[in-house]
């Protein structure tokens, strides 16, 4: 009888432990973040409890063993331009080189599309025959002679403020798998991604001048032969309907001040009211941020539709006091755009990871 049940004994506790270990699975296991997309080729975004990874440091019998960072994917259907020659409405793209924003397009002819224009003073709707760079530039210059504007409309900053650790969450600012070390000239590898100062800012900052939108294509099939869906549908192809006109700073900033400072200097640069031609800002935030190390990535200003990054503070409130007005001979450059899957017009999602 001993020799039968200890084995149902051990069989019971065996059983104890399985429901147990189950138990702690089901408590750690990844959990699908709201909103995900899971069609179109696009993998729903899985993110992990941060409580069981967010480790600064490891320790096994007393000994520091290495450092640990956490992956994080994300997803963004708002992406900042980076090729402005390459940003049209109605134009066609491979999806996978939205996601790193290299533009692959796709060649077959579409449709003529209608367009609107949000202008702050009045509305325009407006037809483009045949969707390219120099017919969407028309159709602007069209709509801003046609618009109701009255004199020059200064409008005000809008901006995001994020403390980063890592490089890679620059791609945060961005909306997608951009190159942050080629963006900014700086060497983002191994140990490299890691900010060299004591605080790491980011903050995007915008001025919105006016959007151009696109209605869903006739019979919802963006492409002239209709059959050319199917022949591109091994791309998932996906179309430009939304660009949004104004000017665009993404700013990286490292400081040896603190977290709270570092912010406080920067919001006041970018609430600051311009005073003879430059920006009336205290002492002590004009020394935090002239002791930073600061590199700020531009679209717009006066006279320039290029894409540009600056270093320093010069550069930084250059950029803040010059080309803030908005007027009919100068409406900005493509700052940001959104785009839909021409399978069946839905909203597209970048993909992207950043470590944390």
């Amino acid at each position: 009888m001993k020799r039968i049940i200890l084995p149902m004994a051990l069989l019971v506790v065996a059983s104890i432990t399985s429901v147990s270990c189950r138990q702690d699975i089901n408590e750690e296991s990844p959990t699908v973040l709201d909103g995900a997309k899971a069609s179109k080729g696009l993998n729903p975004v899985v993110t992990l409890p941060s409580k069981y990874l967010n480790y600064d440091e490891v320790s096994v019998g007393g000994q520091p063993i290495t450092s640990k960072t956490t992956t994080v994917t994300l997803n963004s259907d708002q992406m900042v331009v980076t090729a402005p020659n390459k940003t049209f409405i109605g134009g066609v793209y491979n999806s996978t080189t939205l996601d790193n924003l290299s533009y692959t397009p796709i060649s077959y002819p579409v449709k003529p599309i209608t367009v609107s224009y949000s202008f702050p003073s009045d509305f325009i709707v407006d037809t483009i025959e045949k969707p390219s760079l120099s017919s969407m530039r028309s159709s602007i210059f069209k709509a801003m002679q046609s618009a109701n504007f009255s004199g020059q409309q200064s409008l005000a900053f809008d901006y995001n403020i994020k403390q980063f650790s890592y490089y890679s969450e620059l791609k945060i600012a961005f909306g997608a798998n951009v190159n942050i070390g080629s963006i900014f000239s700086i060497d983002v590898s191994g140990s490299n991604n890691k900010v060299k100062k004591n605080t790491g800012i980011f903050a995007k900052f915008t001025q919105k001048n006016f959007t151009i939108d696109m209605d869903i294509p006739d019979n919802g099939n963006i492409f002239k032969n209709e059959s050319d869906l199917n022949l591109a549908a091994s791309k998932n192809p996906v179309y430009i309907n939304s660009i949004t006109y104004g000017r665009l700073g993404i700013i990286s900033l490292e400081s040896d001040y603190s977290y709270n400072e570092t912010a406080f200097a920067l919001k006041a640069a970018l609430n600051a009211k311009m005073v003879n031609g430059s920006i009336s800002i205290d002492v002590q935030s004009k020394k935090i941020l002239e002791e930073s190390d600061l590199k700020v990535y531009i679209l717009g200003g006066i006279g320039s539709d290029a894409v540009q990054v600056v270093q320093g503070y010069t550069g930084f409130i250059n950029f803040i006091v010059n080309g803030g007005q908005f007027t009919a001979n100068a409406p900005g450059v493509p700052i940001n755009f959104t785009a839909a899957h021409a399978e069946d017009n839905s909203v597209y999602y970048t993909t992207f990871t950043v470590e944390k």
